[in-house]
């Protein structure tokens, strides 16, 4: 067994809740994490598709990584500041 950092826990807990009440029998919350991703597993694209349109909730190192992305998109790129030597620059040019 491993123990994790659930960040929805209420999430779980409904689900584990709904899963409790359709199925008619108790289920534990390693339980219903080892179906969540049994099921991932199963239906791998749709997972990933689900996975990549979701970000953290609240998340402060997304926000900031992700402010600092959009900023070096407007930085311009130049040869003579990053390979003062032009043997260096050649390096990477095609």
């Amino acid at each position: 067994m491993t123990t994790i950092k659930i960040l929805d826990k209420d999430a779980l807990e409904e689900l584990q809740s709904k899963l409790v009440s359709t199925l008619g029998r108790e289920i534990s919350l390693p339980e219903t994490v080892d179906f969540c991703a049994q099921f991932a597993m199963g239906n791998f694209d749709d997972f990933i598709a689900f996975a990549s349109s979701v970000s953290p909730a609240g998340s402060t190192k997304t926000v900031k990584v992700t402010s600092r992305l959009e900023r070096q998109k407007r930085t311009l790129f130049d040869d003579d500041t990053l390979f003062p030597d032009e043997d260096n620059g050649n390096l990477f040019k095609e």
